[in-house]
C-alpha cells in the first residue's frame, strides 16, 4: 500500500506510529544480518517501506528523527553489515529538502560517517549496479547538506574538502570523470543503436536514457563541485582546475552539465531554493 506512492497514505502511517515502528524492527538488523532469502526479502520490503513513507514528506521526515532514525542509520553503516546500503539509502530519503534533519545529521556525527563511506565506495560493491547506487545516495546526501546548512555546519562541512591536503577534491574530480567517461559511451551507443534502426533520436528521449545511464550521480557530483570551487578558497579552486585539467577537461565541462539539469527543471516553480543555489552556481562558474 506504501509503495502506491499516495501521499494520504503515508501520512496515515506517520500518524499511526508507522515510521517508528519501521524504525524498531529494522534496528533487530544493526548488528545481525537475515539469515535466509525470506527474511533477506522481509527486510528488503522493510527498507522499501520506510524510503516511501519518508518521500516528500516533511512529518514522516521529522518522525524519523524523533525515533532515532538517524543515529540507527549511523550505527548500521559502522556495523558494516548488509543493513548498511539500505540505511544509506534511508537516510538520503530522510535529509532530502528536510532542513531540520540535515542539521541533527551533522550533530550527531554523521559526516565522519558519510565521508568515510564517500571515500571508499564504489570499491566493496561486488555488482556494479550496487556501486552505482551507494554513490548515487551518497553524493546526493552531500548535496542536500550544501543546500541547507548554515553557519558553523556549514564550515565543518566545507572543511571536509580542504582537509588532507584536499584529498576529496581529489576523489571529487576522479568521480567527475568516470561519470563523463561512461555518458559520452553510453550517449554514443544510444546514437549509434538509432542510427542503424533508422529512428529519430530525440533530445528528451536521450535525456531521459542519460538519467538511466548514471546522469544524475553526475549532476549530484557537479553540484558538490560547484559548491566547493565557488566557496572562496582559492587554493582548493586551483586544485580543482589542475586535476581537470590533466584529465583534459576544465570548470566548463562542470558549468555545462549544470546548466543542462538547470535547464530540465521548467517543472520546477522558480522560486524553488534547488533551481535558485544551481543558477547562482552557474553564474559564479
Amino acid at each position: 500500500m506504501l509503495q502506491a506512492g499516495s501521499d494520504k497514505v503515508k501520512a496515515l502511517v506517520g500518524e499511526a506510529e508507522g515510521v517508528s515502528y519501521l524504525v524498531k524492527v529494522l534496528a533487530r538488523y544493526r548488528k545481525n544480518d537475515p539469515d535466509n532469502a525470506d527474511e533477506v526479502e522481509f527486510v528488503e520490503n522493510l527498507w522499501n517501506s520506510l524510503c516511501f513513507a519518508l518521500t516528500r514528506t516533511m512529518d514522516n521526515q521529522v518522525r524519523f528523527a524523533k525515533a532515532e532514525g538517524l543515529e540507527l542509520m549511523l550505527n548500521m553503516i559502522r556495523k558494516k553489515k548488509k543493513a548498511k546500503y539500505g540505511a544509506i539509502r534511508a537516510l538520503d530519503f530522510a535529509l532530502l529538502k528536510c532542513g531540520p534533519n540535515c542539521e541533527k545529521f551533522v550533530d550527531k556525527g554523521g559526516l565522519k560517517v558519510l565521508f568515510a563511506e564517500y571515500m571508499t565506495m564504489g570499491t566493496k560493491q561486488k555488482k556494479k549496479a550496487d556501486a552505482r547506487l551507494v554513490e548515487e545516495h551518497v553524493m546526493s546526501l552531500i548535496c542536500e547538506l550544501f543546500r541547507h546548512l548554515s553557519d558553523v555546519r556549514y564550515l565543518r562541512l566545507f572543511r571536509k574538502f580542504q582537509e588532507h591536503d584536499y584529498v576529496k577534491v581529489d576523489r571529487l574530480v576522479e568521480l567527475h570523470e568516470r561519470y563523463m567517461t561512461s555518458l559520452e559511451q553510453a550517449e554514443r551507443e544510444f546514437k549509434k543503436d538509432k542510427a542503424e534502426r533508422k529512428a529519430e533520436a530525440d533530445a528528451e528521449e536521450l535525456y531521459d536514457f542519460k538519467i538511466d545511464a548514471g546522469l544524475f550521480t553526475l549532476q549530484c557530483i557537479d553540484f558538490v563541485m560547484g559548491f566547493v570551487a565557488t566557496a572562496g578558497d582559492p587554493k582548493l579552486r586551483e586544485r580543482m582546475v589542475q586535476l581537470l585539467h590533466q584529465q583534459d577537461s576544465s570548470l566548463d565541462v562542470v558549468k555545462g552539465v549544470l546548466q543542462e539539469y538547470f535547464d530540465h527543471m521548467e517543472d520546477i516553480q522558480t522560486n524553488d531554493s534547488l533551481k535558485q543555489v544551481l543558477e547562482a552556481i552557474i553564474g559564479m562558474l
